[in-house]
């Protein structure tokens, strides 16, 4: 910021992720000093570079409130530099001196007296990434699809490196890596697509997904299972499979002719020996 006093940082590194928090007076108006906050922000480059500040106070307050009431030189305006920060890999924890409550105890000689430590919980930039669908089937010689889609939270910005490995090894995968840049608060996607050869052994595989973005990786799995198109057999182009159901219903009526050739004469000897043999029978008295 170019506007305002920025002073007396504080900063702390967790899980390789650097926050940094001062007082600012971006926010006053006029050129005597009279309202000032508490910003942040965190490096997830090692401090090359810093993501959008964090207004931390909700309420501004007013750094002349308390003297300072020791020698040498009491009775002036006071705003110690008592800031801190504590955090870990996931959160970031200020603490400051705030003047917003001081006037609530006051002393006959120095005033306002009663300066406050005041803290507050900063969830870290950060984001997420998910896989859809999550499991599928393909046929060797074909292809499959997965979408993927990598979301801000927190106040993140930057490059995420998206990277994609089968368990076992030997499904082909496209793209094995490539690179997603997100704004504050964005969402990007990419399409993986899978493409099983007639030689890819017919097995599932577990496809690890894996965003990284300085210390933060996270990772989504996504199954595939890649089968053989058919047992002892091949898939047949539409047109060769349109003239072997023409040739199977052509050999179908020939045979069903024949059975009927075969049949037809069989009856009709039967039926004349049996009336031949009720001609020749004596009569009965």
């Amino acid at each position: 910021m170019s506007n305002g006093q920025h002073f007396f940082p504080t900063i702390s590194s967790s899980g390789g992720i650097i926050s940094v928090a001062w007082y600012d007076s971006r926010q006053n108006v006029g050129t005597t000093m009279n309202s000032l906050d508490v910003y942040f922000s965190e490096s997830l480059d090692g401090g090359v570079s810093f993501l959008p500040n964090i207004h931390v106070t909700a309420t501004s307050f007013n750094p002349d409130t308390v003297y300072r009431t020791d020698s040498p030189n009491p009775v002036q305006r006071f705003m110690g530099d008592y800031i801190g920060i504590a955090t870990t890999p996931i959160t970031a924890h200020p603490v400051w001196a705030d003047n917003l409550n001081a006037c609530d105890t006051t002393d006959s000689t120095w005033g306002c007296v009663d300066q406050d430590a005041f803290t507050s919980t900063i969830s870290l930039a950060d984001f997420a990434i998910a896989g859809s669908p999550l499991t599928q089937t393909i046929q060797q010689g074909t292809m499959g699809m997965a979408n993927v889609t990598v979301t801000g939270l927190n106040n993140y910005q930057g490059t995420i490196t998206v990277s994609s490995k089968s368990s076992p090894n030997g499904l082909p995968i496209s793209p094995a890596t490539t690179s997603l840049t997100l704004s504050n608060g964005g969402t990007g996607s990419l399409n993986l697509t899978f493409s099983p050869t007639t030689s890819t052994a017919a097995q599932t595989y577990t496809v690890n997904v894996t965003g990284t973005s300085g210390p933060r990786a996270h990772y989504t799995l996504v199954t595939v299972t890649v089968t053989s198109p058919s047992v002892g057999g091949t898939i047949l182009p539409l047109q060769s499979a349109s003239l072997l159901l023409f040739v199977l219903g052509f050999t179908s009526s020939i045979a069903a002719i024949a059975l009927v050739g075969l049949i037809l004469p069989l009856a009709i000897h039967k039926y004349r020996k049996k009336k031949s043999q009720a001609s020749s029978s004596p009569c009965e008295s």
